[in-house]
């Protein structure tokens, strides 16, 4: 039997720190609002991979947490 072994992480190309990461919010009517995050750059599989959604409390403003 094979060992078992963790995949590597995707890799894409950043140019620029403040390009790394892309948002799209939504806003439901009856729930809270959900935010997703994801790599700018990905493109099909690379992003269907690579993506992190959460409900929009989660996040906080960075300016106010310095």
């Amino acid at each position: 039997m094979s060992p078992v072994t963790e995949p590597s992480a995707p890799t894409f190309p950043i140019t620029h720190p403040a390009d790394a990461l892309a948002f799209v919010r939504v806003e439901y009517p009856t729930g809270p609002d959900r935010c997703t995050i994801y790599p700018h750059s990905a493109e099909g599989l690379m992003l269907m991979e690579t993506w992190l959604t959460a409900d929009g409390d989660a996040f906080v403003d960075l300016e106010a947490m310095r």
